[in-house]
């Protein structure tokens, strides 16, 4: 029994030891032409090293005159740099693995890229890192920290701080980690796979209620037009009635504005939210969706009310013709 055990523990250790080595199957290449990284360099590197090991293709390209002063020449210049060093065709076709920082400091522009594998993982918060990680420490003349912040915040999002192996360390004192290795594997693919179906459909709910609002906002402001006539077309109790109903959906109306807010709020509070944040801004997005719906409801029936008004017509006139603008 004793045998097996140390036969456990012996397979323990060399899966720890094997680990950095198994989640190093990334590469990195930092391009450099004008110098603009400075003493920064090493640190650039360092970061890119520490992405590579989460499976990455990292590519760093930073550039001063050679990028040119406009964004399409820093656009070209990508293209060629990427293309003449056989690291991908374009800037818009990366390899799976791929991920492509680059700054040109004369032309003033940065972007983030990635390929495939990672659009579900860093789509939703690719302009996040670039606008609070990036760009602020880049306006105060520190690209190679700029560089390095970025990098890491990618990192952190591919594999959250809270899903690493730190553990298994600790549990190779008390248990053979041959037992545990593979379990742990499991659940830290499992909680980054969960992470990214969640932040996905925050992505989406924020689609969908965008989508509700900004056609309601539409549906209002006809509406609005309309009403400008409803005294000089209608009974007075028909405009009590129609200002009832049209009051009801632009009150509901601010409140669907007021609820998207609330939820891009929640979704800006952390650099990187959790599961749990992520089900609590979809909720939010989720209610301001239904609330619009309601206020589209009650602005629609009071379309139908003016349109079965203009049918009914006067007992002297006939049918009603609406004045319009």
């Amino acid at each position: 029994m004793r045998r097996a055990k140390l036969g456990i523990v012996s397979v323990g250790l060399w899966l720890l030891l094997a680990l950095p080595a198994l989640a190093q199957d990334g590469s990195v290449r930092v391009l450099d032409p004008d110098g603009v990284l400075g003493a920064g360099d090493s640190a650039v590197r360092a970061a890119a090293e520490r992405l590579a090991n989460e499976g990455a293709e990292v590519i760093v390209i930073a550039a001063g005159s050679s990028a040119g002063t406009t964004p399409a020449s820093a656009d070209q210049f990508l293209d060629t740099v990427l293309s003449q060093n056989n690291l991908a065709p374009s800037r818009t076709q990366l390899k799976p693995s791929q991920i492509v920082f680059f700054v040109a400091r004369d032309a003033r522009q940065t972007s983030l890229r990635f390929g495939q594998r990672w659009i579900s993982t860093l789509q939703s918060v690719e302009a996040r890192i670039q606008s609070e990680q990036m760009n602020p420490r880049f306006a105060d003349g520190d690209i190679a920290g700029g560089l390095a912040a970025g990098l890491d915040a990618v990192r952190t999002t591919i594999n959250p701080p809270n899903t690493a192996l730190y553990v298994i360390g600790g549990v190779l004192a008390t248990t053979a980690v041959g037992a545990v290795a593979v379990p742990v594997l499991r659940k830290r693919r499992a909680a980054a796979e969960t992470l990214a179906g969640v932040r996905e459909r925050a992505a989406q709910a924020r689609r969908a209620a965008g989508v509700a609002i900004a056609d309601l906002g539409q549906l209002v402001r006809n509406a609005e037009d309309k009403a400008q006539y409803d005294r000089i077309s209608y009974a007075t109790a028909d405009v009590e009635r129609l200002q009832t109903l049209q009051g009801n959906g632009l009150q509901l109306f601010q409140h669907a504005q007021a609820a998207f807010d609330a939820a891009e709020e929640l979704e800006n509070a952390k650099a990187a939210p959790e599961v749990n944040d992520y089900e609590a801004i979809i909720a939010q997005y989720n209610q301001a969706r239904d609330v619009a719906a309601q206020a589209t409801v009650a602005i629609r029936e009071a379309e139908q009310l003016r349109s079965a008004l203009d049918a009914r017509g006067t007992p002297s006139t006939g049918g009603t013709t609406r004045l319009n603008q």
